[in-house]
C-alpha cells in the first residue's frame, strides 16, 4: 500500500501538471502513481461537465476518483492525485451559479458528506492559484471561458474552507515555494518509507 497520498487542486493553466512533472523528477527513486483528472473520462461516458455539471456527474467523478486512488495505492509508494475527489463539488457549484440551477438539499448533503469523510486521506492538499494575467493554455482540449475559470477557482477555495481542509497554496512561477513544497513532500515520504 502507498506510504503517502497527496492531491493538487486548481483550475486550468495554473501549473498543476508542471508541478507534478517536477515532483516526479525529484522523487524518481520512489514508485509514484498518478491519478489524472477525470473530467474527460466523465464526458466520454456521457456525463455533462464544466458549466453543465450535475449531481450525477459530480458523484461519478468522486466515486471513480476514490476507486482509482485506492487501486494506485496498492502498487506505489506515493500517489499523486491531479484534482482530489472534493473538487468536482466546486465545479458543480460554479455550474449551478452560472446557469441559475439548483440541486436538492439531500444531494448537496450527500456530496459534502463524502468529501468531508474522505478529505483526511490526503497527507498534503495543494491548491494552485489563478493568475488572471496567464491565459488558459491551448495545448490541451480545455474550456476557455475565463469567467467560469475564475468562478470555479473561487468555489474551490470556498469549498476547502467549508470542509476545514488545510491547504498549501502554490502560485504559478513561485519557484522557491514550489521547491520548499517538494522538499517537504520528499522529507515526509522518506520518513514514512524508512
Amino acid at each position: 500500500m502507498a506510504e503517502m497520498k497527496i492531491a493538487i487542486s486548481g483550475t486550468h493553466s495554473t501549473g498543476k501538471s508542471t508541478f507534478i512533472e517536477q515532483l516526479e523528477k525529484a522523487l524518481s527513486e520512489y514508485r509514484i502513481g498518478i491519478v489524472r483528472d477525470l473530467a474527460t473520462a466523465a464526458r466520454d461516458h456521457g456525463f455533462p461537465i464544466l458549466r453543465d455539471h450535475t449531481f450525477s456527474s459530480t458523484m461519478w467523478m468522486m466515486a471513480r476518483g476514490v476507486a482509482l486512488e485506492q487501486e494506485a495505492a496498492l502498487h506505489h509508494d506515493l500517489v499523486v492525485v491531479d484534482r482530489p475527489i472534493m473538487e468536482p463539488i466546486a465545479y458543480l457549484r460554479a455550474a449551478l451559479k452560472t446557469q441559475d440551477r439548483a440541486i436538492t438539499e439531500a444531494e448537496d448533503a450527500c456530496l459534502h458528506a463524502v468529501a468531508r469523510s474522505y478529505a483526511f486521506t490526503y497527507a498534503v492538499l495543494i491548491k494552485t492559484v489563478v493568475d488572471p494575467t496567464i491565459p488558459i493554455s491551448t495545448e490541451k482540449e480545455r474550456d476557455h471561458d475565463t469567467a467560469f475559470r475564475l468562478l470555479a477557482d473561487q468555489e474551490i477555495h470556498a469549498l476547502y474552507e467549508r470542509l476545514g481542509c488545510q491547504v498549501v497554496e502554490l502560485r504559478h512561477g513561485d519557484n522557491a515555494a514550489r521547491d520548499a513544497l517538494i522538499q517537504d513532500i520528499t522529507s515526509r515520504l522518506a520518513t514514512r518509507h524508512a
